[in-house]
């Protein structure tokens, strides 16, 4: 069968599928599950600063990735989170083989500095910093925004020797300069994007409700676009994410130029199995159309003919399709 060998942030991967942070990767035994099926790297479960108590009721709530909605965290049980984090790090250390990603999401400067060096001292392979770039009450222009972000970055590079990633929103204006922006200040990789918490509004009880906590293959086709335009333009390594279910996401993801993908909701509907069910669909398309490794698939669209592929990669609106569609 085909190599399916692949790297993110520098780290060598057996295969592409990354168990994104969640509660799939909270215990050692879960991890371990995870890797026993096939995942080539898990990023451990987030550990943030902010508080979460009481998600649903706070003004900030659409600012969450879904997985925060199971953390309640405060600045008073900070120093005993982080130790509790460091431990699972060494027990994820000990159940496997595989590369443990550490994910941290903070706000205050301060603890950009602490976490990583204590983060890389207890065994992590890499880091994922998850920042959040909204801001949801006009208080702060783009600019300031991305100035805080790489001011981050430049923290992190300075504090440890980890490789690391941005997790980036998928609601920021000129992503392909704010990635080349992080690589010039260090970043390893990108993962491409978070998911936000999503929410509706009961209308009875006139109050915000979850509106879904799982991801659905078809919100993978706003990340897809941005893979490939991040690809072609800054030399990174690029982790798709969000509706990442089967093969067929999995496979979309590498030709449009990602190294790997993760995978969280797939696995809590499925379970981890579905990991082996798409690497081995994933080998046998591979094997099918004659690809020996990996490297040969990743970003294979940008080897085909370009003009017809990138009008619609580049086209934000329906009405270029609709004009083309009646094209003969």
């Amino acid at each position: 069968m085909s190599d399916i060998r692949t790297s993110f942030m520098g780290l060598t991967l057996k295969n592409p599928v990354i168990v994104g942070s969640s509660t799939l990767t909270d215990t050692p035994e879960k991890i371990k599950a995870l890797a026993d099926n096939g995942a080539a790297a898990v990023v451990l479960k987030s550990l943030f600063e902010q508080e979460v108590r009481n998600l649903k009721d706070s003004a900030q709530c659409c600012n969450y990735h879904p997985e925060a909605y199971y953390y309640d965290m405060s600045d008073a049980g900070m120093l005993y989170g982080i130790s509790e984090y460091l431990q699972l790090i060494r027990d994820a250390k000990l159940a496997t083989d595989i590369p443990v990603i550490a994910s941290i999401c903070c706000e205050k400067a301060a603890w950009w500095k602490t976490y990583p060096e204590r983060i890389a001292n207890a065994g992590a392979d890499a880091l994922e910093l998850n920042i959040n770039m909204l801001s949801l009450h006009g208080a702060k222009s783009p600019a300031d925004i991305y100035k805080d972000t790489l001011q981050i970055i430049h923290t992190v590079k300075n504090t440890t020797d980890l490789p690391f990633s941005v997790k980036l929103s998928p609601y920021c204006c000129s992503i392909p300069y704010l990635v080349k922006m992080l690589k010039e200040e260090g970043a390893k990789g990108v993962t491409l994007f978070s998911r936000l918490f999503e929410l509706g509004i009961n209308t009875n009880t006139f109050e915000c409700e979850p509106a879904s906590y799982y991801s659905s293959p078809e919100e993978t086709f706003k990340v897809l676009r941005w893979v490939h335009l991040v690809s072609e333009q800054v030399d990174i390594e690029i982790c798709g994410n969000t509706g990442i279910h089967t093969s067929r996401e999995i496979i979309q993801h590498i030709i449009a130029g990602a190294g790997a993908v993760q995978m969280v909701s797939s696995i809590y509907k499925n379970g981890p199995e579905i990991i082996r069910t798409c690497l081995e669909e994933l080998e046998q398309y591979m094997f099918d159309r004659q690809f020996n490794t990996l490297h040969e698939l990743k970003g294979f669209l940008s080897t085909k003919e370009k003009d017809f592929d990138l009008l619609y990669f580049n086209s934000l609106t329906h009405d270029r399709f609709q004009l083309d569609s009646h094209m003969g």
